[in-house]
């Protein structure tokens, strides 16, 4: 094999030290901020120098029969790479001419023949690296992969659902190696697949052990970043976007909860829209204010979009104000209220509205919401969500700009895993219909409120 001189910082050194000493399944989690070195890492590590230690070499393929028992089915050679990315354009404009360069280069002596259009590379030896974007890895071909390494970049752009159900399948085999590079700035805070990796990664629990998260700034890698590049940076930048982008700060928004845009998330209804469902979500009040939230559903499945329509917001509107309005306005509408009232319910139910007490799991309301509002990047479509707010639900707006988790009373500057429980009675609305209509998101937490 060629001599490979390769020189790394800090967070690169900890995380080749990882892999370099682990067995068995690994993912290695890089919350780094800009000017890190994340995705050069990412190519020399889980690319060339995976697909080096392989060259030549074959493996055999231990799994088990339908009974449990060892078989050995053979041997196989070489190393199977998947390199996933939201869109592949994305890869391109970030990895394409470094691939290249590198592939012809200093990487050359390993055979790979790169394909300019795909930029799949093929090894002699039988190894291969394909990027997947995460669109096309849903699809029946995505599906059928079998792999040993998976590159996520960018990982906050790519859904915890598509994750769990699509990606992790792809190591099914018992032979597979079981490696993952996950790399990305926390673009969804605490609610994108970055942060839910970085939480076993730095968990003590046994069932975390093959996880491994280490957060890095530009901070850490200086013989890498221009301090002039950062200070231009600080000054052009908002202090949020520096924060995480550079700093890799999971609470870049003074704990914000959601990563809540009003200049993208807040917008009137494209004109002639049909919504294939309506519905309200309903918060009861008094002291603290009653609201219904009306929404509108369009598009089916991973596609459907939910719009939040209009709202009523009042302290101190007697119940049967409530019950007119909803016999007035909304008789026959599907409804999901607060469980927490089922006298407010019979009441509501008598008054005309198909009513259900909605479950009411903080953390899952919360998660399946910040998924609906991430904004998603595709190949040559303006971004979207599929969260959006009419201007004239004020009271929403204000919450969703203001809904924030508690200080760490022992460390300024974090944020503890609790939210503050004000600013979030339009809220509750809107995680009931996001719940109830979509379901729990994969992998958030159940905490409910008690019942009053």
């Amino acid at each position: 094999m060629a001599r490979i001189d390769l020189s790394f910082t800090a967070p690169q050194s900890w995380a080749h030290g990882i892999i370099s000493t682990r067995q068995g399944p690994t993912t290695l989690v890089m919350p780094w901020g800009r000017g890190s070195g994340k995705s050069w890492f990412s190519r020399t590590e889980g690319i060339w120098l995976t697909a080096a230690k392989y060259l030549g070499k074959s493996r055999r393929k231990l799994g088990l029969d339908t009974q449990g028992n060892p078989v050995d089915f053979g041997e196989m050679r070489g190393v199977r790479i998947v390199g996933l990315c939201p869109t592949l354009k994305q890869f391109r404009d970030i990895h394409g001419a470094a691939l290249e360069a590198e592939n012809g280069g200093q990487w050359s002596f390993l055979g790979g023949r790169l394909n300019r259009s795909t930029l799949r590379i093929d090894w002699p030896d039988g190894s291969w690296f394909q990027p997947m974007p995460a669109a096309a890895a849903s699809s029946k071909s995505g599906r059928g992969i079998r792999c040993d390494v998976v590159l996520p970049d960018e990982a906050d752009d790519i859904d915890i659902e598509t994750f769990d159900s699509v990606v992790r399948p792809w190591f099914s085999e018992g032979w597979s190696l079981k490696l993952v590079l996950a790399g990305g700035t926390p673009r969804r805070g605490r609610h994108g697949l970055l942060y839910r990796l970085h939480r076993s990664g730095i968990s003590t629990v046994p069932m975390d052990a093959r996880y491994f998260s280490r957060v890095a700034t530009y901070r850490d890698s200086p013989e890498l970043v221009d301090p002039r590049e950062v200070d231009d940076a600080r000054r052009n930048m908002s202090p949020t976007t520096f924060a995480r982008e550079w700093e890799c700060d999971f609470d870049s928004s003074e704990g914000l909860v959601f990563n809540f845009s009003e200049d993208f998330h807040v917008k009137e209804p494209p004109p002639g829209i049909s919504f294939q469902r309506r519905g309200l979500g309903i918060d009861h009040g008094w002291e603290d204010p009653g609201v219904f939230l009306e929404y509108g559903i369009i598009g089916h499945g991973e596609d459907a979009i939910l719009w939040i329509n209009n709202e009523h917001y009042h302290q101190h509107k007697p119940n049967h104000e409530w019950d007119e309005l909803a016999r007035s306005s909304y008789y026959g509408w599907k409804a999901w209220a607060d469980r927490s009232r089922p006298d407010r319910i019979a009441d509501l139910r008598r008054a005309g509205l198909e009513i259900v007490g909605a479950e009411n799991s903080i953390e899952a309301g919360i998660a399946r919401l910040a998924q609906l509002m991430a904004i998603r990047h595709e190949e040559e479509l303006p971004d979207w969500s599929r969260f959006y707010v009419n201007p004239r639900c004020v009271n929403l707006i204000r919450e969703l700009k203001s809904y924030r988790r508690k200080q760490d009373p022992h460390e300024t500057g974090k944020f503890l895993e609790a939210i503050e429980d004000r600013n979030n009675h339009a809220i509750d609305c809107a995680r009931y219909i996001a719940i109830s209509e979509f379901g729990p998101y994969a992998g958030s937490q159940r905490t409910e409120t008690p019942d009053a």
